[in-house]
């Protein structure tokens, strides 16, 4: 899960957060990852992000979070997306 600004359009956040999973190895193409609108936080427009690994180990699984949550950041701050706190 990852939120965005309520200024910032949760179509454009979706569609990073979904290319930044698909370029992560360690994450499966089948199914496709996806991310979607969830809920309203505080201060902030909540989007779930779902993604299979391959292969389903606990290493691949942290990896692969680590790896998203750098890329979505990166992306989404060259995109001028804010992730509120």
């Amino acid at each position: 899960e990852v939120g965005i600004g309520y200024d910032d359009d949760p179509d454009e956040a979706a569609g990073i957060a979904e290319d930044v999973l698909d370029g992560i190895d360690t994450i499966a193409n089948n199914p496709q990852p996806y991310a979607i609108p969830s809920g309203f936080g505080d201060s902030a427009i909540l989007l779930d992000l779902r993604f299979w690994i391959d292969p389903p180990t606990p290493q691949a699984r942290w990896r692969s979070k680590a790896i998203a949550v750098e890329r979505i950041q990166e992306r989404f701050a060259d995109a001028g997306i804010s992730i509120p706190y």
